[in-house]
């Protein structure tokens, strides 16, 4: 998959550095780029913490401390990150 909106990885580390948030996404980045995914359930299969919220998919990071929301193109095989939030944020806020 190619990842679009790498900005929004950048941001969110540097807002909560020291977290551990930053090897969480490196995690989620090396997963995410070696992925083909066809649909939701190959989604599921390569990253357990996974929610489908159409039209987004909420990735569960750093032990379901963070929430990346993403928009994901199985046909052109992009995920577009949306945003990087503490979990207490996300449910807060909501997407």
């Amino acid at each position: 998959m190619r990842i679009v909106g790498r900005e929004r990885l950048s941001k969110a580390e540097a807002k909560h550095a020291g977290s551990g948030l930053g090897k969480a996404l490196d995690a989620w980045v090396r997963v995410a780029e070696g992925a083909r995914w066809k649909h939701f359930m190959d989604v599921k299969t390569t990253w357990s913490g996974v929610d489908n919220v159409p039209p987004y998919v909420v990735f569960d990071l750093k032990g379901n401390q963070f929430r990346l929301t993403a928009i994901v193109n199985y046909a052109a095989q992009t995920v577009l990150v949306t945003k990087v939030q503490t979990h207490k944020d996300y449910s807060r806020k909501g997407l």
